[in-house]
């Protein structure tokens, strides 16, 4: 299994904190990564690395309105 590193975003951009996510595959670290953004009202993105290489970056949805 890989051992991937989330890192997270505040609003400002700064780093906030940083989570390993010990998941099969790429996907499921992916998965995994947005239901901890979704807990996580005070963070507004994050980047998933595994290694060197970013696997994947998102922010959170912007809300209508």
């Amino acid at each position: 299994m890989a051992l991937y590193r989330c890192n997270f975003f505040g609003r400002d951009g700064a780093l906030g904190s940083t989570e390993e996510i010990d998941r099969g595959g790429d996907q499921d670290a992916i998965v995994v990564a947005r239901w901890m953004l979704a807990g996580r009202s005070h963070y507004e993105s994050f980047e998933l690395w595994l290694g060197e290489r970013r696997i994947h970056t998102e922010m959170r949805p912007k809300k209508a309105g």
